[in-house]
């Protein structure tokens, strides 16, 4: 086919020839020619139209990813689907809609948007009949179930929309059902089952040739293997390893030529391979090109595992901090694809690592244990209280909310350094600011003003001696007045001068090497409040409180984050919730194009059934009407003849009544007797065999009415025993089976304006569907009572209506079937012998060409009956009116 395409040129077909020839290439590891024919298929589709359709979305299935991002095949997909459909060609059309959507999973696109998606796409499979692409469609929806934790055990694929222990099929669907099986057990951490069952299909992979999923083989089973090395024994280590380098070697072959699919897979197993042979600087730097290649072509699921897979390697190491940093990116990276269920279980294997994440939503409310430092009798010998010390600690680092940790602190801080005004001066973006404040009359007093979150700058404000605070800033070293209005070194200051402030502590906030801030303590009543002793403690607490800070800042980058992913979802769902309604619109209009296109298919069957039975008709007409009417209109000579002769041989008789020996011999031979007097029997039955057939030849020409395109008046009745006389064979008795007797009830009838070649079919198959429903009852041994009956009656409505009602007494139709019994295609007849289209078509005949009605009626134990309604003429109710 390619030589007679490159020879004579392309046709149609060649577009298919060019997919299947790039698939051998490929196979051949000739991947860049193998995508050039894609193209050519492209050019072929784009020249001829429609009937190079399926070749080119075999290139869509099997080249085009290759050396395209896997997300171009998707609006494709789309084309194809829909040029298949409008060609009835449901089956590729099906195909088209797999693909798409397997793509679409394996790119990482959203799963709730996907998932909306997806059930539409079911719902047009189902209906379309392609039970194999139903199956595989169903396992990418159950699968999204499993990950959005809407099942048991997310590792089995069982739920609302799959049983897989139901499929027994031995194709392509069973490499699909343990792909999706073998990838979420390594998701879930079921690495040996994951093992097993990527084993059992490697012999399967032949099925699957050039198909994306046959490089997610090859990816997730080197991950299944190296996972499993620090666990095997040296020689099961070494078969592994050396399986992975095999698969390593096929998917950088596979990455020089489609990097944006394949690269950052090929990074992340080389990291992983690394982590198992302890090269661990090599490692760090493939897992960042993995995590940096998913996330710049946007396999947000394969970002999610190379970060995760990075936390854990980071862990191994005992780099517990950093592996915390790569595991809240790796919970965030799956919630944004929508994995549900995935984040519960890293929230319950890392519980500690995602205390941050998991902590969000709580409130965190604590009693602070008011604690006060004892003094002794004399002032330079006041003793630590460890335990208030401790107390006091534990308050600070038991909050994680800024607002709620400045509060603690304050508090704390005068508490337990005797103190009236504490102050908390951070430094932000290079200027020092004050983040909160707390104030009490009085060493006795229990009341605090608190003010926290305030961001005031320290320069915008007179409430505190500024000298003191950026002598700390500039030395990083603490400093203790007694009595600040003594002090000569900041004597100068404005507050101090106005405010005349007795001891004063300023101390630097430290956390490992880095200064953070300033803790600034003021007493206006007592000289020498800030005692060594209360400088340890206060020491202790700063400590504790840079430590605090920083994850409370931590904590409220995680919060802006977690806001900002809400908002982001909620502008997702407002996306979501748009592009739904723009698919529904879209599924709306593609669900009335398909039942156009049925009704279309119905009409042109109906039309060509009617031209073959008009084409047999004129035959009919042709090869017997003409020499019927010879015979007919001779038949009346020849018994004048015979009688003349008859005549002649009874006066030869009289008048010679002896005759000779040799005529006597003659006589007796052709029994003349006998002879005379069947001839005049045999005539007769010749008369009525051929009127016999005149009316046969007329019941047919009546039933098609060729000469009759447009709307006449005919007798209604003439139609119907036209009919019947048509399908006499069927109804008289036979070998085995009894006669179908005909009731009739006809009422006096108007000539009836009407299409009557369609009338007379929509009789002709309601009253095959009756022969059809008696068939058990005409058997001789069937065992029933009553005779097989059709009863056909007529009559005129109140409403100025022609009712015709065709009924029989065999089966009755359930209520479940009589909903769709009016459907194209529909039929509950077996396989070959129905084409669900004859009660579809007369439906059609009766509503749309004569704007009247069609109804199935039937109640258990009383059989079937149609009733035909159509309104009279407009002609005939104007005479009817003027009649009375």
């Amino acid at each position: 086919l390619i030589t007679l395409s490159v020879k004579w040129g392309n046709t149609p077909a060649s577009a298919y020839g060019y997919s299947c020839y790039g698939i051998l290439l490929w196979m051949r590891g000739e991947i860049k020619a193998s995508y050039e024919l894609s193209q050519i298929t492209e050019s072929v589709f784009e020249s001829c139209g429609g009937d190079a359709l399926n070749g080119v979305a075999v290139a869509n299935m099997h080249l085009r990813h290759w050396q395209e991002h896997l997300r171009n095949s998707l609006p494709s997909f789309l084309e194809y689907y829909s040029l298949s459909l409008s060609r009835g060609d449901l089956q590729f059309a099906s195909y088209d809609l797999l693909f798409h959507y397997f793509h679409a999973f394996y790119s990482g696109l959203e799963l709730t948007e996907l998932t909306l998606k997806l059930n539409n796409a079911i719902d047009t499979v189902a209906q379309i009949k392609q039970e194999s692409t139903l199956i595989r469609l169903q396992i990418i929806q159950q699968t999204i179930m499993n990950l959005s934790d809407r099942c048991e055990n997310p590792c089995i694929l069982v739920g609302e929309a799959l049983d897989e222990a139901k499929i027994q099929s031995q194709d392509q669907t069973l490499v699909y059902l343990n792909f999706h099986k073998l990838s979420l057990c390594y998701l879930f951490g079921e690495y040996q089952e994951s093992l097993t069952i990527s084993i059992a299909t490697q012999s399967c992979l032949h099925l699957v040739t050039s198909q994306y999923v046959q490089a997610l083989l090859y990816f997730y089973g080197s991950l299944i293997r190296l996972a499993l090395c620090n666990e095997a024994s040296k020689e099961q280590q070494q078969q592994w390893l050396e399986e992975v380098t095999s698969n390593q070697e096929q998917m950088k072959i596979w990455a020089d030529h489609a990097p944006m699919n394949f690269l950052h897979k090929f990074h992340l197993v080389e990291a992983e391979k690394h982590r198992v042979l302890c090269n661990y600087i090599g490692a760090i730097e493939l897992y960042e090109q993995a995590i940096a290649g998913a996330k710049e072509n946007e396999y947000i699921q394969e970002e999610a595992l190379a970060k995760e897979l990075a936390a854990k390697f980071y862990l191994e190491w005992n780099k517990e901090t950093i592996a915390q940093a790569y595991l809240i990116k790796a919970y965030y990276a799956y919630a944004q694809w929508g994995a549900v269920a995935k984040l519960k279980h890293l929230e319950k294997s890392y519980s500690e690592l995602l205390k941050p994440v998991q902590q969000q939503d709580s409130t965190f409310t604590r009693n602070i244990t008011q604690e006060k430092v004892t003094y002794t009798a004399t002032d330079s010998t006041r003793l630590l209280d460890f335990n208030s010390v401790m107390k006091a600690t534990q308050a600070i680092s038991g909050e994680i909310k800024l607002e709620n940790l400045f509060s603690v602190l304050m508090r704390v801080t005068l508490e337990n350094a005797g103190a009236q005004k504490s102050y908390l001066i951070l430094l932000e973006s290079g200027k020092w600011v004050i983040e909160a404040k707390a104030i009490r009359e009085s060493n006795s007093s229990e009341e605090i003003q608190l003010k926290s979150k305030q961001s005031l700058p320290l320069d915008s404000t007179n409430e505190l001696p500024t000298s003191i605070i950026y002598y700390v800033a500039h030395t990083q070293k603490t400093v203790v007045l007694d009595n600040a209005t003594n002090e000569t070194q900041f004597a100068a200051d404005p507050y101090i001068q106005n405010y005349q402030p007795k001891s004063i502590l300023c101390i630097p906030i430290i956390n490992r090497g880095q200064f953070i801030g300033i803790l600034y303590l003021e007493n206006n009543l007592t000289v020498g409040t800030f005692t060594k002793y209360r400088h340890e403690v206060l020491k202790v607490l700063t400590t504790q409180a840079a430590f605090s800070l920083e994850n409370a800042k931590l904590y409220e980058n995680l919060s802006i984050a977690k806001n900002q992913l809400e908002e982001y979802s909620h502008t997702l769902e407002n996306k979501v919730k748009e592009r739904t309604e723009e698919l529904n619109e879209k599924n709306l209009h593609l669900s009335e194009t398909l039942k156009q296109l049925q009704h279309t298919q119905s009409q042109l069957i109906h039309t060509e059934k009617m031209s073959s039975l008009g084409q047999m008709v004129a035959g009919i007409a042709h090869e017997i009407n003409n020499p019927i009417t010879f015979i007919s209109g001779n038949i009346n000579h020849v018994a004048e003849y015979s009688q003349d002769l008859l005549d002649l041989i009874n006066i030869y008789q009289q008048e010679y009544p002896n005759p000779t020996a040799k005529i006597k011999e003659i006589i007796e031979e052709i029994d003349l007797n006998f002879l005379t007097q069947d001839l005049d029997k045999l005539l007769n039955s010749m008369e009525i065999g051929v009127e016999r057939i005149s009316k046969i030849v007329l019941s047919l020409r009546n039933f098609s009415r060729l000469d009759e395109s447009e709307m006449k008046p005919v007798d209604i009745h003439d139609g119907i025993d036209s009919t019947l006389l048509i399908s006499q064979n069927r109804l008289n008795s036979q070998s085995n089976k009894s006669e179908i007797k005909i009731v009739k009830k006809y009422a006096s009838l108007p000539v009836i304006n009407c299409y009557p070649s369609q009338l007379n079919q929509v009789f002709m198959n309601i009253i095959n569907n009756g022969i059809d429903a008696l068939e058990k009852m005409r058997k001789k041994d069937s065992g029933y009572s009553e005779k097989p009956t059709i009863t056909i009656s007529t009559k005129v409505t109140k409403d100025k209506r022609v009712q015709i009602k065709i009924s029989n007494n065999g089966p009755s139709i359930s209520p479940e079937i009589q909903q769709k019994i009016f459907d194209p295609f529909f039929t509950t007849k077996a396989v070959g012998t129905g084409t669900g289209l004859g009660l579809s078509i007369s439906h059609s005949i009766i509503v749309e060409k004569h704007k009247g009605k069609l109804i199935c009626n039937s109640v258990p134990g009383q059989g079937v009956e149609f009733v035909i309604e159509i309104p009279l003429s407009k002609d005939f109710l104007q005479k009817s009116g003027n009649r009375e």
